[in-house]
């Protein structure tokens, strides 16, 4: 089983694979098959390719969008992160800039 240390070590490589490089083939073998996302998004599936979907719809609206890792936190196999965007731009589905709030 891994430690705490290598599951925030994974949450960190999550956000540098997947929002930093935008590798959705990382999300694809990192997410879980059995993921289900409990925020909820009309018309997409809470699923795990519906979690790859919202991806795309994310890097389609501020490609130029990274994500700066605030904060972590661990506990057995649980990992919560605090992270902020970190490159402005403007999202056309909120038509309003960007702004470097933390989202967790």
């Amino acid at each position: 089983m891994p430690t705490p240390e290598q599951n925030k070590e994974t949450m960190r490589r999550f956000y540098d694979e997947v929002f930093n490089k935008k590798n959705l083939d990382h999300a694809r073998e990192t997410i879980s098959d059995d993921f289900v996302e409990h925020e909820e998004f009309p018309g997409i599936p809470p699923d795990k390719e519906g979690a790859i979907k919202i991806f795309e719809m994310i890097f389609g609206g501020t490609p130029d969008m990274s994500a700066e890792v605030l904060d972590m936190v661990a506990s057995g196999d649980r990992v919560a992160a605090r992270a902020a965007p970190t490159r402005a731009g403007s999202c056309p589905a909120r038509r309003r800039p960007t702004s470097r709030t933390a989202w967790s």
